[in-house]
């Protein structure tokens, strides 16, 4: 299909047909599988994309250790030592500027530790130890 367009360059003016080309799909190349591959290797762990999805801040120094994203007070608790949760669960609710941010278990496991209700915590401090 053609279609005609008037095409003004500075003080100039053109009449031009410009006709539209249907595209073959492009196989995808090297490159792009590649590319694909890479992308699902970073989703391999999906703890570790479970806990960046919650949180960006969250700190993770390793696995099963849950740390406050920031500082605030414990709010409640969802689970209990020896409590089996599994990824994605939530463990407890804290309480920051005025906001209540949910924390959710990156892996599954049984809880070692977790830090009481009411408790004031710190950026990185433990709040929770699955195993």
């Amino acid at each position: 299909m053609k279609k005609k367009f008037r095409v003004r360059v500075g003080d100039r003016t053109f009449d031009v047909e410009v006709e539209e080309v249907q595209r073959e799909p492009e196989e995808p190349t090297l490159l792009d599988r590649e590319k694909t591959r890479e992308e699902r290797r970073h989703i391999a762990h999906p703890a570790r994309a479970v806990v960046r999805t919650i949180e960006e801040a969250m700190v993770v120094r390793e696995e099963g250790v849950v740390s406050a994203p920031l500082s605030g007070t414990v709010l409640s608790t969802s689970v209990s030592v020896g409590d089996k949760v599994r990824t994605g669960d939530l463990l407890l609710t804290l309480e920051a500027m005025k906001m209540e941010n949910e924390i959710y278990s990156p892996v599954s496991g049984v809880v070692k530790e977790i830090t009481e209700q009411g408790q004031d915590v710190d950026y990185g401090k433990t709040l929770v130890v699955i195993g």
